[in-house]
C-alpha cells in the first residue's frame, strides 16, 4: 500500500497573501486591545478629562460599523463614571464614505448609529480633504454628518480643547 504524502506548498503569491493577511487581522487585534487599554486608563482617573476623542482611520467603509459599535461600549462606561465627559468622533479613512448618502442603504446601519450617537450630542465629523480627493463634497454627506476641512486638523483642535485621543 502505498502512502501518499500530501504536500501543501505556497507560491510566491500566496504566501505574500497570507502574510498580509496575518498582519491585517494582528493590526485590526493591536488596535482593539490598545483603544481598551486607552479608555481604562481614562477611567482610572480620578477627575474626568475636558473630553474624548476617538478617531477613526481604516482602509473600508465596513470596519465604521465596528467602530461605532466599540464607540457605544466606550461611551456607556465613560458616562457611568463621568457623566459630563464631552465625547467626539472624526473618521477620516476610507470607512468614512460608508456615511455618505449614496451609501444611506447599503451601510444603513453605519447611518443609524450615527444618528443615535448624534441625538446623544456627540458630534461625528469626518474629513473634508479625503472626500475632496474621491470627487465628493459636504453636500455627498446627510446633514446630520459634520464634513470638517481636515479630519486630522479637527483632532487637533480637539486636543488643543484638552481632549484626549483614543483610536478605534
Amino acid at each position: 500500500m502505498q502512502h501518499v504524502k500530501n504536500n501543501c506548498k505556497l507560491n510566491g503569491l500566496g504566501t505574500l497573501f497570507l502574510s498580509g493577511l496575518v498582519w491585517l487581522l494582528a493590526g485590526i487585534f493591536s488596535m482593539s486591545v490598545a483603544s481598551e487599554a486607552e479608555v481604562a486608563q481614562i477611567l482610572q482617573q480620578e477627575t474626568a478629562p475636558t473630553g474624548v476623542v476617538f478617531e477613526v482611520v481604516a482602509g473600508d467603509e465596513a470596519y465604521l460599523k465596528t467602530a461605532l459599535d466599540k464607540f457605544q461600549i466606550y461611551q456607556q462606561q465613560l458616562k457611568a463614571k463621568f457623566p459630563d465627559i464631552r465625547l467626539a468622533i472624526v473618521s477620516h479613512g476610507s470607512e468614512q464614505f460608508a456615511l455618505t448618502t449614496a451609501n444611506q442603504e447599503k451601510h444603513a446601519e453605519s447611518h443609524r448609529l450615527v444618528q443615535r450617537i448624534i441625538a446623544e450630542d456627540v458630534p461625528v465629523a469626518v474629513c473634508g480633504g479625503h472626500a475632496k480627493w474621491r470627487g465628493l463634497s459636504a453636500e455627498d454627506f446627510p446633514d446630520y454628518v459634520e464634513v470638517a476641512a481636515s479630519g486630522p486638523a479637527q483632532i487637533r483642535d480637539y486636543q488643543a480643547l484638552g481632549y484626549l485621543l483614543v483610536i478605534l
